[in-house]
C-alpha cells in the first residue's frame, strides 16, 4: 500500500518518511481499524514490527498479491501497555520466548540487545541456549545484520 502522508509505527513510534527505519523494519502495512476509548483509530506498522510479534502470524497470497497479518489488532492493545527493555518506551510487541522471562522489545532494539531472532520465536541473550536451532544459525552482533539459517 503507498502510504502519501506521515505516518507512524504503532509499536515502534519511528515515522513512515524515515527512509533508516524502513531500510530496517520493513514497509509500512495499515491501517488498522481499531477501537481504543471508545472511539475508532487507524494504526499504522512497519512489516517486521509486526512478523515478529508471538501472536501474529503472516501469511501472503500469491494469486491476490495481498499479504494478511492475523491478530494484528490483538498485538496492537498489548503491546501499548508493554514498556521495552531496551528504550522503556511502550510499544514492545516482541518478548522472549521463555516463558519466565518478563522482557519484552521493538523488533530494532530486540536486534541491538543481541536477541536471538528462531521464527517464531524470539530469545533475549539470556535465553539464547533453549533455542533448538541456535546452532543452525550464525549469529551477528551488529544491529544492520539478520541472523539467517545456513545451508
Amino acid at each position: 500500500m503507498l502510504i502519501v502522508n506521515e505516518v507512524f509505527c504503532v509499536f515502534c513510534k519511528k515515522s513512515s518518511k524515515d527512509d533508516y527505519f524502513l531500510r530496517k523494519t520493513g514497509e509500512i502495512h495499515g491501517p488498522v481499524k481499531c477501537l481504543d476509548k471508545n472511539k475508532v483509530v487507524e494504526y499504522f506498522f512497519h512489516f517486521y514490527c509486526a512478523f515478529w510479534a508471538p501472536m501474529v502470524t503472516y501469511t501472503f497470497d500469491e494469486e491476490k498479491n495481498t499479504d494478511d497479518f492475523t491478530k494484528i489488532k490483538e498485538t496492537i492493545a498489548l503491546a501499548k501497555k508493554l514498556p521495552c527493555h531496551v528504550c522503556k518506551q511502550r510499544g514492545a510487541a516482541l518478548g522472549c520466548w521463555y516463558k519466565k522471562c518478563k522482557k519484552s522489545f521493538h523488533y530494532l532494539c530486540a536486534k541491538q540487545a543481541k536477541c536471538f531472532f528462531d521464527h517464531p520465536n524470539v530469545f533475549c541473550e539470556a535465553h539464547l541456549d533453549l533455542s533448538e536451532n541456535k546452532k543452525n544459525y550464525k549469529r551477528k552482533n551488529s544491529v544492520d545484520s539478520f541472523s539467517t539459517v545456513e545451508n
